[in-house]
């Protein structure tokens, strides 16, 4: 374990050989669906025409769903190698119905000013809007302030994972995932399900409790913005918890970077330097720790 220039590092040492880069390919994706505690869950999936079995990647979507942001990642991993599944955690009828783009896109506004995450004051100011929206805003803040069925939803992921399993295109025992916001949380809480070869995080809740990350068996990445305040103030924690179940771990914080900062579809977060640099991270990653 060691800090090397500003990235903390817990990790099984390889040799340069176990390090091996997937040729870049064309790809076919295509929206499936496959079973999981909430019914049947849509997810897009994206593979590379080239034969022979890859490793899996599940892409775990932020709060706003799964985006043509979140649909472009998995195409990017897919072109890299990778089979890339991203489940739409929000296409059951019970949470469509109120995590809806225009219903999520007022809520988080609504969210970004408070001074924190309070039910009572987000009550407040739901009150103070238009009649006609407060039913939908409603609905929607309160699933985001702890009404979301996230247990369902992290067992959902486990049905992802194995759902990528049966696919002859995928070599069943290399399983990773990467998520972000939301699905970064989401990313840790399929971890710790075990199973999973290999974790990516970007500024995701920790999990809770968090002696759940005793049950992690893969290799875990997380990456933050410095200027993720509210997340960043929990990273002590998952820290002390990854040294002391001795897990192979690694971090980087961004410096300036906000949260949301690898997402180029949003001009106010997007920080290109940062994207970049995370980008070829994950993919140094994914190559010392999907491989046969």
């Amino acid at each position: 374990m060691g800090l090397e220039g500003g990235i903390l590092l817990c990790e099984r040492r390889l040799s340069p050989k176990a390090v091996a880069a997937i040729p870049r390919s064309a790809i076919t994706s295509e929206m499936v669906d496959y079973r999981g505690e909430s019914g049947n869950v849509p997810a897009y999936l994206s593979i590379p025409r080239e034969g022979g079995a890859r490793p899996g990647v599940i892409v775990i979507h932020a709060i706003f769903g799964l985006v043509d942001h979140t649909k472009d990642v998995a195409d990017r991993f897919a072109r890299e190698g990778y089979v890339a599944l991203a489940p739409n955690l929000f296409g059951s009828p019970e949470l469509a119905s109120v995590l809806t783009p225009v219903n999520l896109q007022k809520a988080m506004r609504l969210l970004f000013r408070l001074p924190r995450r309070d039910p009572v004051l987000a009550r407040q100011e739901i009150a103070k809007l238009p009649e006609g929206e407060r039913a939908g805003v409603g609905a929607t803040v309160e699933r985001l302030l702890g009404g979301l069925p996230k247990e369902r939803l992290t067992h959902d992921l486990v049905a992802g994972a194995a759902y990528l399993r049966t696919l002859p295109s995928v070599h069943a025992g290399l399983i990773g995932c990467v998520g972000f916001c939301f699905g970064g949380g989401m990313s840790l809480s399929l971890a710790c399900e075990g199973g999973i070869q290999a974790c990516v995080a970007f500024y995701g809740e920790n999990p809770t409790p968090i002696e759940r990350v005793q049950k992690i068996e893969g290799a875990l990445s997380c990456l933050y913005g410095g200027d993720d305040m509210r997340i960043n103030a929990d990273i002590d924690k998952l820290v002390k918890a990854m040294a002391e179940y001795k897990k192979d771990f690694e971090m980087r914080i961004y410096p300036g970077a906000p949260h949301d900062f690898f997402n180029d579809r949003n001009p106010t977060t997007y920080r290109e330097a940062a994207a970049k640099e995370s980008w070829d991270r994950v993919l140094r990653f994914y190559r010392r720790t999907l491989i046969a």
